[in-house]
């Protein structure tokens, strides 16, 4: 789960391909630098078994920085500050930091704020309309991508759905809710710093922005 949330945070077709899934990204997307929403994931086994259930809150802000916080049922937070990805494991007490490479251009949240990046990255097809949703399919160029395809799906000029599946064949649904576009977000949101007493594994970037605790 946390490969697809950390890549949450990836030819079939191409521009010509338009459809109203792909109209629906568009219009949700265009001028868009910022986003945030709420979310409710469900992990299922290759069997369509209900393994995982979370729920939380996202924010985007163009052009590579995002926050992904659980909340329920056990609190987790990842922060990518455009150097570094921070993963907080609050129950483990636990940070593992690794260099923000553009690996993460690959993830299908990384187009809603940079459309003309859909095209270079993703193979992209039209699915058929499903539960009141029009679907677009990713599937990343990227020889050894993490995932299989991604689902998203579209209703009212909004993206409701990811659907991520992995090449072990597991299915994760992410359904999100109260999207807002370009709103003011607080300036410290997308940094990080340990808490106080957590173990932090793995190796700070030099370049990575480190606020110091305050005494």
């Amino acid at each position: 789960m946390r490969s697809a949330l950390v890549l949450f945070f990836f030819t079939m077709c191409g521009v010509a391909n338009a459809g109203p899934a792909r109209d629906q990204l568009t219009s949700f997307s265009k001028s868009v630098r910022t986003m945030s929403a709420e979310f409710a994931q469900t992990l299922f086994d290759t069997n369509g078994r209900k393994k995982d259930q979370s729920s939380g809150t996202v924010a985007l802000m163009a052009p590579r920085q995002f926050r992904w916080d659980v909340l329920t049922p056990f609190a987790q937070h990842i922060v990518a500050d455009g150097n570094a990805v921070w993963v907080y494991d609050v129950e483990l007490e636990q940070v593992n930091v690794r260099a923000q490479s553009f690996d993460e251009a690959n993830s299908p949240l990384a187009v809603l704020l940079d459309l003309a990046m859909l095209d270079v990255e993703f193979n992209t097809v039209e699915r058929p309309l499903s539960a009141g949703q029009y679907w677009l399919r990713l599937t990343a160029k990227a020889k050894n991508p993490d995932f299989k395809y991604a689902d998203l799906g579209f209703s009212n000029n909004s993206m409701t759905t990811m659907r991520l599946v992995d090449n072990f064949g597991q299915r994760t649904d992410i359904v999100f809710s109260k999207w807002q576009r370009n709103p003011k977000l607080a300036a410290n949101l997308f940094t990080f710093t340990p808490p106080e007493g957590v173990d932090v594994v793995g190796e700070v970037p030099a370049s990575a922005i480190i606020q110091k605790v305050p005494n």
